[in-house]
């Protein structure tokens, strides 16, 4: 078995506090109450103004304005996270745990232990599927040596047809059956390096790793932008009291929908990097503890 190492014998490693960036929340906080208040604003324009759909609208004209508020829309909100997502960077939390992550890094290549990494992954995978496993078959009292030894060699149908042979209840048949569905995980010797970019596995915690976290955040994001911006292309106003009242809504209503989207842009990139990245590099220097006290005790 892998040993366990508690990251808090690691007098250089500080747990993760949060956000701390007083300067750039303020900003956030600011972008987000200037949001809410041109929201405001517009809801009560809106009191004087009839909303409608305007069928008439030509293809050609739709898809022209709705480019044109799209490509505003995506490239403030991406330019608003990169931003952000450097800002994240900066937080003390983060570059004390990129620090500990290389300073390790370092030291697994000076002792000379590059190059094991797969090998502890292999172990680590065979570990897990092993205690996996146990806890499933401790359900029905069955042993795992058992299990690996005897059971496992048999296909679903074998055992049912021997099943009064191996005296098994139909409860045990059903959970050795579980057992053997559950997959061996994939563990990516990368993850044990300083950089965020890995193939198979991202983490021997089955945490979802912040890059791909971000890529499906983008996909979502563009989609739900579209949205966004078909609705706002699409809509006409028909002004009851005043007829430049309109031209002044339907600008704040194109404004917000580019402004919300930059303010989610800065929020989402903060965090990601403040919060989720931070993390990340916290359980991937305990990995690199672990790995190296597995490489001096083998």
């Amino acid at each position: 078995m892998i040993k366990e190492h508690n990251i808090n014998d690691d007098k250089n490693f500080k747990p993760f506090r949060g956000l701390k960036n007083k300067t750039f929340s303020d900003i956030i906080d600011g972008a987000t109450i200037t949001t809410i208040i041109l929201m405001l604003v517009s809801a009560a324009m809106l009191y004087l103004t009839e909303i409608t759909v305007n069928m008439d609208m030509s293809w050609k004209d739709f898809g022209y304005e709705a480019v044109i508020l799209y490509i505003f829309t995506v490239s403030i909100n991406f330019m608003a996270r990169s931003v952000a997502k450097r800002k994240g960077r900066e937080t003390k939390e983060h570059i004390e745990a990129f620090a500990l992550v290389k300073r390790q890094e370092d030291e697994i290549i000076d002792k000379g232990l590059r190059g094991k990494e797969r090998e502890y992954c292999r172990k680590w995978e065979e570990a897990e599927l092993y205690d996996t496993r146990k806890i499933i078959l401790a359900s029905a009292q069955i042993d795992i040596e058992k299990f690996e030894s005897t059971y496992l060699q048999y296909s679903n149908k074998e055992l049912k047809a021997k099943q009064a042979e191996f005296n098994l209840t139909d409860y045990q048949l059903k959970v050795i059956k579980k057992a053997k569905r559950v997959k061996r995980l994939k563990y990516d010797e990368k993850y044990l390096s300083a950089t965020l970019k890995t193939g198979r596995r991202v983490s021997p915690n089955g945490d979802i790793n912040t890059a791909k976290y971000e890529r499906f955040r983008t996909i979502k994001y563009l989609i739900t932008a579209f949205a966004g911006v078909c609705v706002s292309v699409s809509m006409v106003l028909n002004v009851i009291t005043n007829p430049t009242l309109g031209t002044v809504v339907m600008c704040v209503i194109k404004l917000i929908t580019i402004l919300v989207s930059a303010v989610a842009g800065m929020i989402g990139g903060y965090r990601l990097t403040a919060d989720m990245e931070t993390a990340e590099l916290q359980r991937k220097a305990v990995e690199q503890k672990k790995y190296i006290a597995w490489c001096e005790e083998n």
